[in-house]
């Protein structure tokens, strides 16, 4: 709290803006043979809060909210894909990508 020339200036709860957005976790995971198109993976998907961010030649990075990790790991699994590895940003998942991690 404070004090101006108007009174006490009450303060609330500092927020965090990765509390309002959320956080997000990048999972790099390479596709089963044969690979599927980019377009299959986002049908598949379908209406879930992931998004595929990048995809080639059989290798993505999907993002997901950090409380769904898991379940997009049983869903990657499920369709036949290996998850390589899990980080807090996308560009640590592309440096495991490119082998520079």
């Amino acid at each position: 709290m404070g004090e101006t020339a108007l009174g006490t200036i009450r303060l609330g709860p500092s927020v965090v803006v990765k509390d309002r957005v959320g956080r997000r976790r990048y999972i790099l995971f390479q596709a089963g043979e044969p690979w599927p198109s980019r377009s299959d993976w986002s049908r598949t998907i379908g209406d879930r809060p992931w998004k595929l961010t990048v995809y080639e030649a059989g290798k993505g990075i999907l993002r997901v909210p950090h409380t769904q990790v898991d379940a997009a790991r049983a869903f990657l699994t499920g369709q036949g894909a290996t998850t390589l590895t899990t980080s807090g940003t996308i560009k640590g998942c592309k440096a495991r990508w490119h082998g520079t991690r």
